[in-house]
């Protein structure tokens, strides 16, 4: 994947899980959107290009459980 993460995915009411790693074409920041997603358990990011604050609407999510994110410095 190369850009920002697409807030679109913020329509997936059901999803559980999202994990994402080693995709260094991932640039931007988490969108504020991605809190609407109220089943969401397990939110991994590991190894992406990431910037920025971790959303205020994540507080809202009350049944997460992990919040995974991973930076590395790419050469």
């Amino acid at each position: 994947m190369i850009g920002n993460l697409p807030s679109e995915l913020r329509h997936l009411k059901y999803l559980k899980s999202l994990h994402i790693e080693q995709n260094e074409g991932i640039v931007g920041s988490i969108p504020e959107e991605y809190g609407e997603m109220e089943n969401l358990r397990y939110f991994g990011l590991v190894y992406t290009k990431l910037t920025g604050k971790i959303p205020r609407s994540f507080g809202g999510l009350k049944k997460m459980t992990s919040l995974i994110l991973e930076v590395r410095t790419f050469c």
